[in-house]
């Protein structure tokens, strides 16, 4: 009885994990897709901010370029680790120029999506390095 409880509870664990894992995923590839499209498209705003730090519309849109790639990259398997890392230095660039304007309220709410990024590097990391620890056993 106890051995079912707690199969089931290690069930309904992973299955939580599983969950906020792709909630984690979605959530973080849909902010770099419309940041990297904000920038990629040129909304006035995104280019008036970037522009007053010396940004050209060149660079503007090769960094709006950077960032969807990012998100891109977010969707396969493979990719996954180097994805989160490019989405989480685009974000953290972003972070940097808004908290170098003073404003640590909306600075420090942005760095929100540079730990999501991380944390999907991070886990996603994890994952691989565990199947590779288990394919050497066999």
């Amino acid at each position: 009885m106890l051995s079912t409880q707690l199969l089931w509870a290690f069930y309904v664990k992973e299955t939580l994990l599983k969950i906020a894992d792709m909630a984690l995923l979605a959530i973080t590839f849909l902010l770099s897709i419309s940041a990297g499209a904000a920038k990629t498209f040129a909304v006035p705003e995104e280019v008036q901010f970037l522009q007053s730090f010396g940004f050209n519309t060149t660079i503007i849109m090769f960094y709006g370029s950077y960032q969807m790639l990012g998100g891109l990259l977010l969707i396969f398997h493979k990719t996954k680790i180097i994805g989160a890392l490019m989405a989480a230095t685009a974000f953290m660039f972003s972070s940097v120029l808004i908290l170098s304007r003073a404003d640590f309220i909306f600075g420090t709410v942005s760095l929100v999506p540079v730990i999501m990024a991380l944390t999907i590097a991070f886990r996603h990391w994890k994952f691989m390095y565990n199947q590779r620890l288990n394919s050497d056993k066999v």
